[in-house]
C-alpha cells in the first residue's frame, strides 16, 4: 500500500439552489471558525472546513456531470490528509464520488456505498483508472454515436421517450435525446458504455424545461435544434481530460475503488471492523429532495429508483407536514447509520469518522445539526472528538425566519470509538 498523500493541482463551486430550506450553503464564505475539543484536531479541522470559493475544485474527475450539494473536493482532500495510515477510506453517503477521487489519489483502497443508483453509476465512472486506449475509445464513439443519432432523427425512428418525460423538453430536442439514448444502448457493456450514459446524463437537465440541477422546477427555456449532440461529444473530451489526470494522480499499487448500492442505516456491504476510516457529508435535513431533483436521469437511465425514494435520508418531503415527524426520522436514521459505521470500523484508537452536516430549517423552527449529530453518535457508542462550526448563509424566507436569533452554521465533526 503507497501511504504517500500525493499533492495535486485543483477548481470553484457555485453555489446552489434549493427547495424549502433554501440554498446548502457550501463550505466557501470563509468567517471565524468556532472549535471544541482537542486543539491540535480542531486546528486542523478547522482548517479543512475553512475552504474558500473556487479553491482546489477543478481537478481530477470532480469537475464532470453537476450533483447538488456534493462536498468541495478540497475539504475531502484535507480530511484524508488527517488520516494519513488509512488504508481503506469508507463515504457511506457517497453521492459522485468525491471523497472516493481523494482517497484514490491518496493511494487508499476507496469504498462507497449509496442509496441512489445515479450516484453508484456516477461514482463508479469518476473513480475509474482508465488507459489512453479506453479514453480514446469514448471519445471516438461519442463522436460516432452523436453523428449517427443526428441521421437517426431525420429517419423513421420507433422509440419513444419515457412516460411522462414529453413535457419536459422541445419536440426537437426531445427527438434528439431519444436518438441518442437509443444509439448508446446499443453498445457493449462495459466502461465505454457506462461512460457514454453518464455523459448523456450530464447534459439531460440542461437541454431539458428542469430549472437546473439544484432546482427541480419547470421553467421554459429555449433549445436550438441540434444542441445535445455537440454538448455530448464536448463532454466525451472533457472526461477523458480528467479520467487521464486522474489515473497520472493514483499510486500504481493502489487498489480500484469499491462503489456499491447500499443503505448507510444498515452498510450491509461492508464487512465488520474493516474499515479505517470514514468521511462523508449526509444530505442536510429538509435541504434537497434528490429523488425529484434527479427524476430526469432515472427515468431516461432507466435505473429503479425506489430505493431512494423511500429511504433517502433528510430529504425536504419528510419535513412537509410536520417537523417533529421529519425531524424525528432524521435523527433516527441518522442514529442509524452512525451505528453501521461503528460496527464497521476497525477497533484502533487511529480509526477515525468526520461528518460535514449543516443546521437544517423546516417550518420556521432550527435544526442545529450539530446537537441532532452529538446524540445520535452516543446513541450509536461513539465519541466526539472534536468539531469545527462556521456561519452560513439561511437562504429563503422560511430559513431567514428559523435562524433570525442565532447563526446557521455548517460543522466538521470528528468522532471515534470510546478508548477501551
Amino acid at each position: 500500500m503507497n501511504e504517500r498523500r500525493r499533492p495535486h493541482s485543483p477548481t470553484a463551486h457555485r453555489p446552489l439552489l434549493a427547495p424549502g430550506g433554501g440554498r446548502r450553503s457550501l463550505s466557501n464564505v470563509g468567517g471565524a471558525v468556532e472549535t471544541v475539543g482537542d486543539p491540535k484536531l480542531t486546528t486542523r479541522l478547522a482548517h479543512a472546513l475553512s475552504v474558500r470559493a473556487g479553491e482546489h475544485d477543478a481537478t481530477l474527475t470532480h469537475p464532470f456531470h453537476a450533483y447538488p450539494a456534493r462536498m468541495h473536493p478540497e475539504i475531502a482532500r484535507r480530511l484524508v490528509s488527517l488520516t494519513p495510515t488509512a488504508t481503506t477510506i469508507l463515504d457511506p453517503f457517497c453521492g459522485s464520488g468525491t471523497v472516493l477521487v481523494e482517497a484514490l489519489v491518496a493511494g487508499a483502497h476507496a469504498l462507497g456505498t449509496d442509496l441512489s443508483p445515479l450516484a453508484v453509476a456516477l461514482a463508479r465512472v469518476k473513480t475509474h483508472r482508465s488507459t489512453n486506449g479506453d479514453r480514446k475509445r469514448l471519445v471516438s464513439v461519442a463522436h460516432t454515436i452523436a453523428k449517427e443519432a443526428r441521421a437517426l432523427v431525420d429517419s423513421d425512428l420507433k422509440a419513444t421517450a419515457p412516460p411522462g418525460e414529453s413535457h419536459w423538453f422541445l419536440p426537437h430536442t426531445l427527438r434528439e435525446l431519444i436518438a441518442l439514448r437509443a444509439r448508446i444502448d446499443l453498445e457493449p457493456e462495459g466502461f465505454v458504455r457506462d461512460a457514454l450514459r453518464m455523459l448523456f446524463s450530464s447534459i439531460l437537465v440542461k437541454v431539458s424545461h428542469q430549472s437546473s440541477d439544484s432546482d427541480p422546477e419547470l421553467r421554459r427555456k429555449h433549445i436550438a435544434p441540434g444542441a445535445p449532440f455537440p454538448l455530448f461529444t464536448r463532454k466525451s473530451f472533457e472526461l477523458a481530460h480528467a479520467l487521464a489526470e486522474l489515473s497520472r494522480a493514483i499510486p500504481p499499487d493502489t487498489l480500484a475503488a469499491t462503489v456499491t448500492t447500499d443503505d448507510a442505516t444498515t452498510l450491509a456491504t461492508i464487512p465488520d471492523q474493516s474499515i479505517d476510516a470514514v468521511m462523508t457529508s449526509p444530505p442536510y435535513a429538509a435541504n434537497y429532495d434528490y429523488a425529484t431533483h434527479h427524476a430526469r436521469r432515472y427515468a431516461w437511465l432507466g435505473m429503479d429508483a425506489s430505493a431512494i425514494s423511500t429511504g433517502e435520508i433528510g430529504a425536504s418531503r419528510w419535513f412537509t407536514s410536520s417537523l417533529d415527524k421529519g425531524a424525528t426520522r432524521f435523527e433516527r436514521e441518522l442514529t442509524g447509520s452512525l451505528t453501521a459505521i461503528a460496527r464497521v470500523l476497525r477497533p484502533s484508537p487511529a480509526s477515525r469518522v468526520f461528518f460535514l452536516i449543516a443546521d437544517g430549517a423546516a417550518h420556521d423552527t432550527p435544526m442545529p445539526a450539530d446537537e441532532v449529530l452529538t446524540r445520535a453518535a452516543a446513541a450509536a457508542g461513539l465519541v466526539v472528538l472534536g468539531r469545527a462550526s462556521q456561519q452560513r448563509p439561511a437562504f429563503g424566507p422560511e430559513a431567514a425566519r428559523a435562524f433570525a436569533e442565532r447563526p446557521r452554521r455548517e460543522h466538521l465533526i470528528a468522532l471515534g470509538l470510546p478508548s477501551r
